[in-house]
């Protein structure tokens, strides 16, 4: 389902935005994940590290087709679409 934003784009168009979108939160859960790590609250900047890898990984997976919702589907689809394909 679009969102409202998304309605006056062309599919390609709306992918684009996706992953722009999904890269901009990585960016910033790493910027999170930095600061964490430098005032010592390393469990929560491996939480942010996390959020990082999710959201680059769930671009990635925009960029070649494919749309997750889920961790657990995100982890599934990144095996089978990314690492399988490269190895």
């Amino acid at each position: 389902m679009r969102s409202k934003r998304e309605s006056w784009y062309t599919m390609e168009e709306a992918v684009k935005i996706r992953i722009k979108e999904e890269l901009e939160v990585a960016k910033r859960r790493l910027e999170a994940a930095k600061l964490l790590l430098e005032k010592g609250m390393i469990e929560d900047a491996v939480n942010r590290a996390y959020y990082t890898f999710f959201h680059a990984a769930k671009a990635m997976l925009n960029a070649i087709g494919y749309d997750v919702r889920t961790h657990s589907g995100l982890i599934s689809e990144f095996g089978l679409r990314i690492i399988k394909q490269t190895y």
